[in-house]
């Protein structure tokens, strides 16, 4: 998800200028992950080649993808500059890629919205559904009275009788599995509860519940995110951030998605934000300090209304 941050001064930094002296006023920029445990980098050494060879100048935070597996020098032999400090990279570019920020990076997040600048891009998996109050500190909402009930589209939660209706159907399937996985998350929602205690109870020796939606609550009740538990002979096991596991690889599908994504809204060597693109509808998060995703204006709305 992306936004685009303002109503913020803008700094006049001296290496914005010479670049676009030379022509070239467009530079992204890719700071190291902040997030406790996050080893991906938003872009790898190849990604920087596709975007230098579109006349786009690409800056790196020094180190920002040695946990990933990818050396300083394999981005320099791609064309990409290094700044050491996390403000210069900021203050250079006119567009930022992370891997987490905003939602899903309260903490760092808060830094970095200090770093950035009027009209400066933002593009990264950014969570904003699930934390919605923090892009509430550098955007104006003027909610009205508009309806909060979630309408249609995949962000909607299902109601409770079809979650009772899908705990009845695994409940006769736990009794003999050996392992069962759950990945349902539904956008800006606890992760619906699918496996009760009872359920865990009826379950072999040995089975083992594999839950991917620890991250939001997690499918089994008993569920603790990044800890394996036991319970009554049965492993439960909570693993958050799965990509960060395989970074080398992760990063390498990440960087290849956002750069598709970055080098389709680029015009003439200017970003082009074309509100009636659907993919742009379905992404951009806020503009010129307003928050235009309808999903998310929902959710604000129903949080402070209460």
């Amino acid at each position: 998800m992306r936004w685009i941050k303002s109503n913020i001064c803008i700094l006049a930094y001296p290496y914005i200028r010479r670049r676009a002296e030379r022509g070239k006023p467009l530079v992204v920029g890719v700071p190291k992950e902040s997030f406790p445990g996050e080893t991906r980098v938003a872009l790898v050494p190849s990604g920087v080649q596709t975007l230098v060879s579109k006349g786009i100048d690409v800056v790196l935070e020094t180190g920002c993808g040695v946990a990933a597996g990818y050396t300083d020098e394999a981005y320099r032999e791609k064309g990409a500059e290094f700044v050491k400090v996390r403000r210069d990279l900021f203050h250079a570019s006119s567009l930022v890629l992370q891997v987490r920020g905003a939602g899903a990076n309260p903490q760092g997040a808060c830094f970095d919205l200090d770093l950035m600048r009027k009209n400066q891009i933002l593009i990264g998996l950014l969570d904003p559904l699930h934390a919605p109050h923090c892009l509430q500190t550098f955007v104006e909402m003027d909610l009205g009275n508009e309806d909060t009930e979630a309408d249609g589209g995949y962000a909607r939660a299902m109601d409770e009788e079809f979650y009772r209706k899908q705990r009845e159907l695994l409940s006769r399937e736990m009794g003999d599995a050996d392992v069962v996985i759950t990945t349902a998350a539904v956008p800006g929602k606890k992760a619906p509860v699918l496996i009760t205690e009872e359920m865990v109870k009826r379950m072999q020796n040995g089975a083992v519940i594999v839950d991917l939606a620890a991250e939001h609550g997690g499918n089994c009740e008993l569920t603790k995110p990044v800890k394996e538990i036991v319970f009554e002979g049965v492993k439960i096991v909570g693993p958050v951030n799965l990509p960060a596991t395989v970074p080398y690889h992760a990063s390498q599908l990440y960087s290849k998605n956002i750069t598709t994504f970055l080098t389709s809204l680029i015009r003439d060597g200017k970003i082009d934000l074309d509100s009636d693109d659907e993919i742009m509808k379905a992404t951009l998060v806020s503009r010129d300090g307003v928050i235009v995703h309808e999903d998310l204006k929902k959710s604000v709305g129903k949080k402070n209304h209460g």
